[in-house]
């Protein structure tokens, strides 16, 4: 389904804030299927913005690696600490 555009169109956008970490550390260039646009060399930036509700915080990774970056752990920790108080 990555490529069915009609499948994603029929997915419901996020009703509660939602946090998006996306990578913009993919090959970007004239030779890259992605062209100038940022993105993990898997999925583009402005492929993850899904509505209203969605905060999308952009961090240098690749997406086979974007789950082991320190600055993610960060940013994770920091939203699930805000969430509590």
């Amino acid at each position: 389904k990555l490529a069915d555009q009609a499948f994603y169109a029929t997915l419901p956008h996020p009703t509660i804030h939602t946090t998006i970490i996306a990578g913009t550390a993919g090959p970007r260039g004239h030779w890259s299927p992605f062209g100038d646009r940022p993105n993990d060399g898997i999925v583009a930036v402005e492929e993850t913005r899904v509505g209203g509700n969605t905060e999308v915080v952009l961090v240098p990774s690749v997406h086979t690696l974007i789950m082991n970056s320190p600055q993610v752990a960060r940013i994770i920790r920091e939203r699930l600490t805000d969430a509590q108080t």
